[in-house]
């Protein structure tokens, strides 16, 4: 299986992990300091928590965040994020193209904040696979990864990885591996009927 790295999680990892440690050790700060002077008094425990909290967003944003990647299978573009997956049969793709994230979020449009975060996803080339058809699973995709990873023109995925051309390359190769499996698996159904004499 060929994997490769989603740029737009790993631009919102590095921005949020930062943001995270610095909360934690703010956090931490307070709460030795409180171990020491009792100055929070009967809200002490408020510190405790605050730090078991920090500490579980700083892991999900500094590890879990960077696992985002496509993996090619061999019967499934996996679309994984942090915490959930989305697999797509080869069979629901209906083309394979270069695609620019401007082509489907105007760069005017964003805010001053997506403007900062997004901006280097809007120089170099994406790719866009474009699907014919999307499993039950699909209609949840919002509820786990931005929407920035999927198109506005139909349904498809909008995939920004730092070699776009190795990417789209690779979803070919396994597209045409998998349709040479399942042509031969409809060969041999088809031989099969033929000397049960069912046609």
């Amino acid at each position: 299986m060929k994997k490769h790295k989603l740029i737009l999680f790993e631009l919102i990892s590095r921005r949020m992990r930062g943001k995270v440690f610095l909360l934690l050790l703010v956090a931490l700060a307070a709460a030795i300091a409180d171990y020491f002077t009792e100055f929070l008094g009967d809200l002490w425990y408020f510190s405790w928590v605050a730090v078991g909290i920090l500490i579980v967003l700083w892991f999900y944003y500094a590890i879990l965040f960077r696992r985002a990647s496509v993996i090619l299978g061999p019967n499934a573009l996996r679309l994984q994020g942090p915490l959930w997956h989305l697999d797509i049969s080869y069979g629901r793709i209906y083309t394979v193209t270069a695609g620019h994230i401007e082509q489907h979020y105007s760069y005017k449009l964003l805010s001053w904040h997506k403007k900062s975060l997004l901006g280097p996803l809007y120089g170099p080339s994406g790719v866009f696979v474009d699907l014919k058809s999307v499993p039950k699973s699909y209609r949840w995709r919002h509820l786990w990864f931005p929407r920035y990873v999927f198109g506005t023109r139909g349904e498809g995925l909008l995939l920004n990885v730092k070699e776009w051309m190795d990417l789209s390359r690779d979803i070919e190769s396994a597209r045409a591996h998998w349709q040479e499996k399942y042509g031969q698996r409809e060969k041999r159904g088809q031989t099969s009927a033929q000397r049960l004499g069912l046609e």
